[in-house]
């Protein structure tokens, strides 16, 4: 937690560290709403705070959501077909 919020104050690699914060206030959230429920306000306020910067960022984020690899993509931005295996053969 220490180190994304480094990173998130720093203002670098802030999508790394909402990935590295997502996880931690998911626990947080299941937590308080599985053992605790009246205590959930901090992780709910922290959760939407998240949420914000996410959707703020969001554009740099869609590239953790890409299946594939930025060299399977074509000038379109659609991904190509794999080969088949006799084309690789040849």
């Amino acid at each position: 937690m220490v180190v994304s919020g480094i990173l998130l104050l720093a203002n670098r690699f802030v999508g790394l560290g909402l990935t590295l914060l997502g996880p931690v206030l998911f626990n947080i959230l299941v937590f308080h709403i599985l053992m605790q429920p009246g205590t959930i306000g901090m992780g709910a306020f922290a959760t939407l705070l998240w949420l914000l910067v996410a959707w703020h960022i969001g554009r740099y984020l869609k590239g953790c959501l890409r299946h594939g690899s930025r060299s399977d993509m074509h000038t379109s931005g659609a991904p190509r077909k794999p080969a088949s295996l006799q084309s690789r053969l040849r």
